[in-house]
């Protein structure tokens, strides 16, 4: 499908002459109450069982308590800068799994597959 460019800058549709509607971005706060009770839905059911923790929450999905978890709230993860050694090892295992992140970032122990993907 083509696209154009109008006057306004807005991408067009060939087509249809209209501009496409863009993904709304939704930011989703989290309040200490519910970072409580995911912390103790994950205990009681481990880190395998979104499905399970996010029927708990009114308005959270599973996708949103994952990444609440794992880039949060789980102390087990590194943070912050990258040492040399860590990036040697992100290009070394990049180059047998290519952009299995989740792969990847088993190699680099203490961070997570998003952090993995974002630092290559």
């Amino acid at each position: 499908m083509k696209t154009k460019v109008n006057s306004s800058s807005n991408i067009l549709d060939a087509k249809s002459g209209e501009v496409p509607k863009q993904k709304e971005r939704h930011i989703v706060s989290w309040t200490q109450e519910e970072d409580d009770i995911l912390r103790e839905q994950i205990r009681l059911h481990g880190t395998e069982n979104w499905a399970i923790i996010a029927s708990k929450f009114k308005d959270k999905t599973t996708r949103q308590c994952r990444r609440r978890w794992f880039t949060y709230l789980n102390s087990d993860f590194k943070k912050g800068g990258w040492s040399p050694e860590e990036d040697i090892l992100l290009c070394e295992a990049q180059k047998i799994y290519g952009n299995r992140w989740t792969e990847i970032a088993k190699v680099v122990s203490g961070r997570t597959d998003n952090a993995v993907k974002n630092r290559i």
